[in-house]
């Protein structure tokens, strides 16, 4: 585009000094060729519209796919050559071309598979559509395109070793603890809560009593843990290990949630929530997401579960402790 201009500046300049017809039409046909393409491209972005999907939470480390739903909602005419910038607030960008023509009163989807860097809040923007119709030479671009979307990264997953030590007062031989669980023996029947099994639900009770009533069975599981984050400023003062410690915990709560051992969670500065379903455990990894750390000194919650919670080891490493006692790292 810029070697049509100077090419049109140098032919007019030669058609004024030599007062040559031939120059002169020369050079209508390139201004005509610069005012035909401005037109073209104008009316091929035209009826163009496009829309960001995105994934509604995303994993440091991890691809994740990006994706741009652009529509052409002329009647007649397709549009060609188009490109589109997808960018995130922290630096990371993508160049989506269509490769071929966008028929009309169609829709296509572009995909970009983006691997977050941090954990946090993160936002991407459509930065602007370029369009290289109908000559090659020429470049147009339309910046901006649309609102920022936000999702939640989660921290990375590392490998953690956990092997918690026994509790303190052991059971005799032969006896079973009877708690609340997924086993097979039935101790009860309690009011239906959101989350329970459909299979749990005990049928004859729930017509003769008018009301949804699930079975209270023996748990199979021997222990249930409820897992803290400390997130003191003066214990964890290294960027890197705190990362880590963010990483870890929510690996280990993934890890002991597909166990079934998962029974509550919580970081500094709110309450230990339960975790009984999928929603809880995504409750609980968002809030590491955005988790940093403070300064003020926050007692830990109170819970009938063994309390597991971590501390700084060597070398950025991170211990996990149960009710005090070295249970792995990570």
């Amino acid at each position: 585009g810029i070697v049509l201009c100077l090419l049109a500046i140098g032919i007019g300049s030669a058609a004024y000094n030599t007062s040559s017809n031939i120059l002169y039409l020369t050079l209508a046909l390139m201004l005509s060729c610069l005012l035909l393409s401005g037109v073209l491209s104008w009316h091929n972005f035209r009826g163009t519209a496009w829309r960001l999907l995105l994934e509604p939470r995303m994993r440091v480390g991890q691809a994740s796919p990006v994706r741009l739903l652009v529509q052409n909602r002329k009647a007649r005419l397709p549009s060609y050559g188009l490109c589109f910038n997808v960018a995130t607030t922290r630096g990371a960008s993508a160049q989506l071309p269509i490769e071929t023509a966008l028929e009309p009163d169609s829709e296509q989807s572009l995909e970009w598979l983006h691997t977050p860097a941090r954990r946090g809040r993160e936002e991407v923007e459509m930065r602007g559509v370029e369009s290289l119709f109908p000559f090659g030479f020429l470049r147009k671009s339309i910046t901006g395109g649309g609102p920022l979307e936000s999702v939640l990264v989660w921290p990375q997953r590392v490998d953690c070793t956990f092997q918690p030590p026994p509790r303190g007062s052991f059971r005799r031989v032969g006896e079973r603890a009877q708690r609340r669980g997924q086993g097979a023996e039935m101790i009860g029947l309690r009011n239906y809560r959101q989350g329970d099994a459909l299979r749990q639900v005990h049928w004859k009770a729930t017509a003769r009593l008018g009301r949804l009533l699930v079975r209270e069975t023996a748990g199979e599981q021997n222990e249930t843990y409820a897992l803290w984050i400390d997130a003191h400023a003066a214990e964890w003062r290294h960027d890197e290990q705190f990362e880590r410690l963010c990483a870890a915990a929510g690996s280990l709560a993934e890890d002991l949630f597909v166990k079934g051992a998962l029974a509550e969670a919580g970081v500094m500065g709110g309450p230990l929530l339960q975790v009984r379903k999928l929603a809880d455990l995504h409750a609980f990894l968002d809030a590491l997401a955005l988790l940093e750390r403070q300064g003020e000194v926050l007692p830990v919650p109170a819970t009938q579960h063994r309390l597991i919670r971590f501390r700084p080891g060597r070398d950025n490493a991170v211990r996990i402790t149960v009710e005090g006692h070295d249970a792995g790292g990570a």
